[in-house]
């Protein structure tokens, strides 16, 4: 009779607890307000962008979209709309339109993806002062407030004063706070002129040689800005079996996560997914002790629940992996161990194939880092899988 548990691993790994794993169990998780909620803006408050439209009526929400971005204050009126829908805007504002009919200027759009304020602000993330780091969390992740607001507001939410904002507009490179604001309104605008765009000609999107490009460049830039001492932290951390890793993961991301899980569960022992209510991650996070790691994937704007539990696991002194957008995510900002993946996109939504590029490459690198033991493993599996017939012949 062949064993199901592989070699190794022990009842802990899988979905069973031991009694000695099972110390006090966390509280049910408590929702509480991580950041500012953002103010609302003038008369926009009545209207809301409307979710996700069946094709037979795209037309009447390009129309819409059409007839709202003719001006300054018609793109305020959308933004905000925009905010209460979920849609994410600082990300939104990193994406340019590509020239479809030249593949130099697809290229050329892409990576100037990076060249705008939010690329600014991670290039001298190092060098800003406390009050700075805070003034760009604002900006990085509610720039409408900057487009539509004054020194004084911005200052207000940013919990500092009207000229600590303009001098970390000339920290940028900007000729002060309306410089700063004239950059911001420029790319929030473009965007909505690109959205459109993309909702208007759905031809342009199903461009191949558009999507061949800009994927290729995802992945690139992904792997590219992989920090040599973030990767082997992370890969000792990940490989290391007398270790518990758990997995959170917004919804956004949760099929590369999900995928991602059931692979290392193959590669090595005691792997879990948070996911579910709050009463099932708090009891998943019962078996976690100090030296356990957590690896954490979200995207701007944060979802809530998954900033409660990081934020929770942090305070029970695991070790924190995270992959973001960037160093300015909430949850970037409170990990040890950081990866930025780039989002580009022809379409609609944003991409995760280099999401999906660097969690491959990070399996590989554990899988390889525990050598032999995960051949005996897979060996093991193949055995049962063929046993039970569950699998067709080669």
């Amino acid at each position: 009779m062949v064993s199901m548990i592989p070699p190794g691993e022990t009842p802990d790994s899988g979905s069973q607890t031991k009694a000695s794993d099972m110390p006090v169990a966390p509280d049910a998780l408590k929702r509480r307000q991580i950041t500012k909620s953002p103010p609302s803006h003038g008369s926009s408050a009545g209207m809301a962008m409307p979710r996700p439209l069946p094709e037979p009526c795209m037309t009447s929400w390009t129309s819409f979209l059409k007839g709202m971005a003719t001006s300054v204050s018609s793109i305020r009126t959308i933004l905000s709309s925009f905010m209460r829908a979920g849609t994410p805007l600082s990300r939104a504002c990193r994406i340019q339109e590509p020239n479809y009919n030249d593949h130099y200027e697809v290229r050329k759009n892409v990576m100037n993806v990076t060249e705008n304020i939010f690329d600014r602000i991670e290039q001298l993330s190092a060098k800003l002062t406390p009050t700075e780091q805070r003034i760009a969390r604002l900006v990085s992740s509610y720039p409408e407030l900057v487009a539509f607001g004054t020194a004084a507001s911005v200052a207000k939410e940013a919990e500092t004063s009207a000229p600590s904002i303009v001098r970390f507009a000339d920290k940028l490179g900007y000729p002060g706070f309306s410089g700063l604001q004239a950059s911001i309104r420029h790319e929030l605008s473009n965007r909505i002129s690109s959205a459109y765009k993309r909702a208007r000609d759905p031809a342009a999107r199903h461009d191949l040689a558009a999507w061949i490009e800009i994927e290729m460049l995802n992945v690139k830039e992904t792997l590219s800005a992989i920090d040599e001492q973030d990767l082997e932290r992370a890969v000792d951390l990940l490989a290391d079996t007398d270790r518990r890793v758990f997995i959170l993961s917004s919804e956004q991301w949760a099929g590369p996560a999900t995928t991602f899980h059931d692979f290392l569960r193959i590669v090595r022992p005691r792997v879990y997914s948070l996911e579910g209510s709050p009463f099932r991650v708090s009891t998943e996070l019962g078996r976690a002790s100090p030296d356990d790691v957590l690896l954490a994937m979200d995207a701007q704007r944060n979802e809530s629940w998954v900033v409660d539990v990081h934020e929770m696991v942090c305070g029970m002194g695991l070790h924190t992996i995270a992959i973001t957008d960037g160093p300015h995510n909430v949850i970037a900002t409170r990990s040890e161990t950081n990866f930025r993946i780039s989002q580009a996109t022809c379409g609609l939504f944003d991409s995760k194939t280099g999401l999906t590029a660097l969690l491959n490459y990070l399996l590989d690198a554990v899988a390889k880092r525990m050598g032999k033991s995960v051949v005996t493993r897979l060996a093991h599996m193949e055995e049962i899988w063929s046993k039970q017939n569950l699998l067709g012949s080669v």
